[in-house]
């Protein structure tokens, strides 16, 4: 029997193999991409500076190599700083060009929430801006793969037009590969001029991280989005391992 990393080897070069011939502007103009992130949020000099040593690219690590040197997670015991609980809670989707919807919730992340998403931006987003495209997202079962999140897709008209990526695919998901990092440089990028007495409210955080991502210029999400072509490819040469792709 093969052992879950093949497994997902596996499927990983399946969706590749599936993609890969689909031009560039086919990913750039066909599909909106999805993901989830949570944001903590640091008011203060000394948090904004523990966030920044915090920073890291990507989340992906192989079963067989452990962590590579690119995707290691800063030591949170060396590094201890609480944000006291507060987090920004976000569901977003990028393609065409634009952030095409920033959607903050609470709680923890479940097949209501990601309805809610379907039901207030993904319907209309796919009705009217990819009337013929796809959406691509991960296989997260506690919310995209639910029940009542396919249920929620297929009343919406778009449960057929779905790109589903592999498990541990960081690596081609846009949002995890570069926009949630993008908009994680470009607001440490503001913090780093502000003055060390400068204390940020809680709201003040929220809207700035929304206003980041409605910031991204087309060029650079298109670019992106493009990247999946390359990708595509790779991940089937790679026979559904990890890639490195710049």
């Amino acid at each position: 029997m093969k052992n879950e990393s093949q497994e997902h080897k596996v499927a990983r070069k399946g969706m590749g193999t599936k993609w890969r011939s689909r031009s560039a502007d086919f990913w750039s103009s066909r599909v909106a991409a999805i993901d989830n992130k949570t944001y903590p949020i640091y008011t203060t000099h000394e948090g904004r500076t523990h966030s920044h040593m915090q920073r890291k690219r990507g989340s992906y690590r192989t079963d067989e190599d452990g962590l590579e040197d690119e995707h290691i997670a800063p030591d949170s015991k060396k590094h201890r700083y609480s944000s006291q609980g507060k987090q920004a809670k976000v569901t977003a989707g990028f393609g065409g060009g634009r952030c095409l919807f920033w959607k903050v919730y609470t709680g923890n992340w479940c097949a209501d929430k990601y309805v809610d998403v379907v039901r207030q931006h993904l319907s209309k987003v796919m009705r009217d801006d990819f009337p013929n495209g796809f959406l691509l997202r991960d296989n997260d079962p506690t919310g995209y793969e639910s029940g009542k999140g396919l249920q929620a897709e297929a009343t919406a008209g778009f449960g057929n037009r779905r790109i589903e990526l592999g498990p541990k695919s960081p690596d081609v998901n846009p949002l995890d590969f570069f926009f949630w990092d993008e908009i994680t440089k470009r607001m440490h990028a503001v913090e780093k001029t502000w003055p060390p007495d400068k204390v940020e409210t809680e709201a003040g955080f929220r809207k700035r991280l929304r206003d980041t991502a409605f910031s991204l210029e087309p060029a650079i999400i298109n670019k992106a989005m493009e990247s999946m072509r390359k990708r595509c490819k790779l991940l089937v040469d790679a026979k559904g391992g990890h890639i490195k792709c710049d």
